[in-house]
């Protein structure tokens, strides 16, 4: 199921047949996801994800953003994902939410009511998923609106009765 504007900011979501029951008994979902950002796609849906921790976790980390200090309104894309992969004092930008995003090297910062996101998929591992070897090899720069984020994970949220 596909949780908000593929060509804005998305979530895409697909139960698991099977879930991890933790020692309480609570059933802990689990399924397939996805991000889309203006028609492009981050993660895979061929890795099992728990959506409450890794995947929630991942738009959490759009939503709550860090403000990037640097003038970057003359950079390209490429020049920004190099300035923030080859500096020390950008740790803090890296948006990697767990295995289902292990294939891609991403950043993103928040610049107003706006999450900017940098990312490309790795060059430097052979890829696995189906979903991810034919995936464009440039390097991707979208800018989205928070209120974009929030909606699509409220969508997400609302479906499975989450927090």
């Amino acid at each position: 199921m596909i949780y908000g504007d593929q060509a804005v900011f998305a979530i895409e979501y697909k139960e698991a047949e099977r879930h991890y029951i933790s020692s309480d008994g609570t059933k802990v979902l689990m399924g397939y996801g996805k991000l889309w950002m203006q028609g492009y796609f981050y993660g895979t849906n061929e890795d099992r994800l728990y959506l409450e921790g890794y995947f929630l976790g991942e738009v959490d980390d759009l939503l709550t953003a860090k403000p990037l200090d640097y003038d970057i309104d003359k950079l390209s894309a490429d020049e920004l994902f190099d300035l923030l992969y080859d500096s020390e004092d950008y740790p803090g930008y890296c948006f990697s939410g767990g295995t289902f995003t292990d294939d891609f090297l991403g950043y993103r910062f928040k610049r107003g009511d706006q999450v900017h996101i940098v990312w490309r998929i790795r060059t430097d591992q052979k890829l696995y998923f189906s979903d991810l070897i034919h995936y464009p090899k440039a390097v991707h720069y979208c800018i989205v609106d928070l209120a974009a984020i929030s909606k699509a994970k409220a969508m997400l949220v609302a479906a499975y009765d989450l927090r």
